[in-house]
């Protein structure tokens, strides 16, 4: 039998109550031979999670888990009955994403080594684990990564922030958004307190904001007023008005007044027609091309086109056009977030 779920109160708890399952389960009077597997109890992997379904039982859930390709762990929230499918086990991650989570029961099919709950990569860097930790996570246990938009897929980056839907499909291109973090957050269940915004190209992180995130949702902590850091030394003390037509605009909306304009995640000093428009950062995510020549997509460099300043001032956006260093093209843009007590085992 299954030792029925408990409430652990203390991190240091996490894994006292773990029970081992195995042998034949009945299913619609059909026996199914199972693998040895096994649970731990208010307990969760977090940072993996592919899918999210509803399901009657502890059990199914892992016949869900198996049944999935990629599937290699589960966390069946049993007051619920949600069965969140992940994509990796403790096994080959970093331990810092099995946390304790009371109402959950993380479940993992039993390997060689049994049921055996340390992990063989608890140091990312150190050990190289089959399943490395992605440059992305910034190897910074405080920060938790929420979303991963990468340039160029002919995906709209703000469609896949602000949309309640997430494909699974968008993966294939390298996007990821970490769908427990972010519907917590836009329902109001996080207490987000720093935000962090990166750009990064094949040589790293080429620039990061960091903003307040106290009492912020998916789309109100980018803002200038809650900006706390960031590359451009002219960015805070500029007179942004957030009126589109001004050009001094600080918005994910961005500005999209006229029907093929898709400038998002839009920070910008000066509309001066097209060779004059300047400011630090835009996503352009339109095919039109009657729009201004440097936001326009090209056969080597289709929409999603992340543009940023590597000065530390404003620059004209025209310059990207004649290969000027000082705009410079992004091949993601990350969203990770630091909840207000990032050493506590729950954000629930």
């Amino acid at each position: 039998m299954t030792a029925q779920p408990t409430v652990s109160g203390r991190c240091s708890l996490l894994l006292l109550a773990w029970a081992l399952l195995a042998g034949l389960w009945a299913l619609d009077g059909v026996e199914a031979l199972m693998q040895p597997w096994c649970s731990v109890i208010d307990t969760a992997l977090v940072g993996w999670n592919i899918s999210s379904n509803r399901t009657a039982t502890h059990k199914l859930c892992h016949l869900a888990c198996l049944d999935t390709p990629g599937c290699q762990s589960a966390n069946y929230w049993y007051r619920k009955k949600v069965c969140e499918l992940n994509s990796v086990s403790h096994l080959n991650v970093s331990g810092r994403h099995l946390v304790e989570k009371a109402g959950s029961v993380y479940t993992f099919t039993q390997q060689e080594s049994g049921c055996n709950l340390q992990s063989s990569a608890d140091s990312c860097l150190e050990n190289k684990p089959k399943a490395p930790c992605p440059a992305d996570d910034m190897q910074d246990p405080k920060w938790r990564l929420v979303f991963k938009g990468v340039a160029g897929t002919g995906v709209r980056l703000h469609d896949m922030w602000t949309s309640m839907n997430w494909t699974s499909s968008y993966e294939a291109s390298g996007h990821r958004r970490n769908n427990s973090l972010y519907q917590a957050w836009r329902n109001g269940q996080l207490n987000v307190r720093r935000v962090k915004l990166s750009l990064s190209n094949s040589a790293g992180v080429r620039a990061e904001l960091i903003f307040n995130g106290t009492g912020s949702d998916i789309k109100s902590w980018f803002t200038q007023t809650r900006l706390i850091s960031s590359p451009w030394d002219d960015l805070k003390s500029a007179e942004l008005t957030g009126h589109e037509g001004s050009g001094r605009i600080f918005s994910i909306d961005g500005d999209v007044r006229e029907q093929n304009l898709q400038r998002r995640f839009f920070i910008n000093n000066h509309y001066g027609g097209c060779e004059g428009d300047k400011g630090w950062l835009v996503v352009t995510e339109s095919d039109a091309t009657a729009n201004c020549p440097w936001e326009t997509e090209t056969a080597a460099h289709p929409y999603s086109i992340i543009l940023y300043s590597t000065t530390n001032h404003t620059v004209l956006w025209n310059d990207v056009r004649s290969n000027a260093t000082a705009v410079g093209r992004a091949d993601s843009l990350t969203i990770h977030i630091m909840l207000s007590d990032p050493g506590a085992c729950t954000y629930d």
